[in-house]
């Protein structure tokens, strides 16, 4: 319709009725500005305003509508046309304040922030496997890590719009659409282009920025980067044909006259309640994951050696490649196995593994088999020190009467405390012992300052079980929860 007609009628009315446009404000309850602007024709009132606003003027709300003064019986086609326009624009355009739209928006966020995680998790595990079998070092594999997570966070949730043509999976699943606020038609792709980036970088600068851009729209129905864009998201209707109206065919103002205002009260404490009610069942969610998740811890000890092939033969570190075959091993005069678990998370998979296999000679052997490994065997040269942090402190060390000696992991981790293999000499009892330890997410053993000896003697308590402790039965399982 023509604003600038709406607008000028508008004007012409208040003057008729010797009113300012603060006069006019003060009785709607607006702002004078926003008088203002309903009469340049730069903004609209809403539905319930416009009949507020009818009454005041004194005319009735169909003419309003139409610009112009109506006759009693029948109107104009033109007339018929741009009122029909305007209530169109106006139940379409309008329904994004409501509660209903509100919350499916909240739904709908939730579901593209949650789709968003699952790919950068994703992308991320990729980029790490495929960077540790092409034989990359560790600064390589976080670095591709993060530059990985970035593109897949950036393409999914800072585009999201714009890749699902308009509406993102949230928006699809909950059935809305976003609108230029001004016309009612689908936004174009400079807004949601606009309204997308203002959404991705408050949403990069701080998680703050992103929970205030939520009350936003909680509270007024336009996110920050729907008022950038002047869009709106509203429910997806089917599309109404356009009313044509001829000459003695009758036009549907009784529709029109029946869309009056709801006089049911506000209903932003209804929002403010659901939004306390949600922030209090995330804390909840959180705390129950706390104390049932984040303490949990399952201890699980196995020492029947003849599933030590069946445990070395997993795929995710490389234990297979240290730990020796049992094959390979003769001319011992005993042998023994634990393999010990601790389970952090049973959901997210978080534990730490060791495998630890003594293997007994007589003296001759001992000799002869401890001088082969040393010669053979590529040992840590010094310790791996990342800032403060050691995460291998030492290369050598003594442990129950056995000379530990350390062998970092050249191809899974390379020189990570994550997964390294020992191999320990015991000359009292001609014992040679191999360990390997492997952890889903373990950062460093000892911290500068620390007893760096004592802190890897502790290490060594907490991830094996050492022959002495080995039980007589083939498996024992114990459950902790602290």
């Amino acid at each position: 319709m023509n604003d600038y007609n709406f607008g000028n009628f508008i004007c012409m009315l208040r003057e008729r009725k010797g009113l300012t446009q603060q006069d006019v404000a003060d009785i709607l309850g607006v702002t004078p500005a926003a008088v203002s602007k309903w009469e340049n024709g730069s903004s609209k009132p809403r539905v319930e305003m416009l009949f507020r606003l009818a009454k005041l003027l004194g005319v009735r709300t169909e003419e309003l509508l139409a610009g112009e003064f109506l006759p009693e019986e029948g109107i104009s086609d033109e007339s018929a046309r741009r009122i029909n326009e305007r209530y169109e624009y106006l139940t379409k355009v309008e329904a994004y304040a409501s509660t209903k739209v509100k919350l499916k928006r909240l739904v709908s966020a939730f579901i593209d922030l949650s789709s968003a995680g699952v790919l950068v998790y994703l992308v991320m595990f990729l980029a790490q496997k495929i960077v540790i079998l092409a034989g990359g070092d560790e600064g390589t594999e976080a670095a591709c890590c993060v530059l990985s997570g970035l593109f897949a966070f950036f393409v999914f949730f800072g585009l999201h719009d714009i890749i699902g043509f308009g509406r993102s999976l949230g928006k699809r699943i909950m059935g809305l659409i976003i609108l230029d606020k001004k016309t009612g038609e689908d936004a174009g792709k400079k807004q949601i282009f606009s309204r997308n980036i203002t959404t991705f970088g408050a949403t990069m600068v701080s998680g703050v920025l992103l929970a205030v851009n939520g009350f936003v729209m909680l509270f007024s129905g336009q996110a920050i980067g729907d008022r950038t864009a002047n869009t709106v998201v509203v429910e997806k209707t089917p599309r109404k044909k356009e009313i044509h109206t001829v000459q003695n065919t009758e036009v549907d103002l009784q529709k029109i006259n029946a869309y009056k205002p709801s006089t049911a009260p506000s209903k932003r404490l209804v929002i403010v309640l659901i939004s306390i009610i949600a922030a209090i069942v995330t804390a909840g969610m959180g705390l129950v994951v706390y104390f049932f998740e984040g303490d949990y811890s399952e201890e699980i000890i196995d020492t029947d050696i003849t599933k030590y092939e069946e445990h070395c033969a997993v795929t995710y570190c490389n234990v297979s490649d240290f730990m020796p075959s049992l094959e390979t091993l003769t001319d011992y005069t005993d042998i023994s196995y634990a393999y010990k678990t601790m389970i952090y998370s049973k959901h997210m998979g978080f534990k730490s593994e060791g495998w630890i296999l003594f293997v007994e000679y007589d003296s001759t052997v001992y000799a002869e088999k401890k001088t082969e490994i040393l010669n053979n065997t590529t040992f840590l040269e010094e310790p791996v020190v990342i800032a403060n942090y050691y995460r291998l402190p030492v290369t050598a060390f003594s442990y129950k009467n056995y000379q530990m000696k350390i062998v970092p992991d050249t191809r899974y981790r390379p020189y990570s405390c994550d997964s390294f293999g020992l191999i320990g000499f015991g000359d009292a009892n001609n014992c040679i012992v191999y360990c390997y330890h492997y952890s889903y997410d373990y950062d460093y053993i000892a911290e500068q300052g620390d007893d760096l000896e004592a802190e890897m003697i502790e290490f060594m308590d907490d991830v094996f079980v050492w022959k002495e402790d080995i039980v007589a039965q083939p498996t024992s399982r114990n459950k902790i929860l602290e």
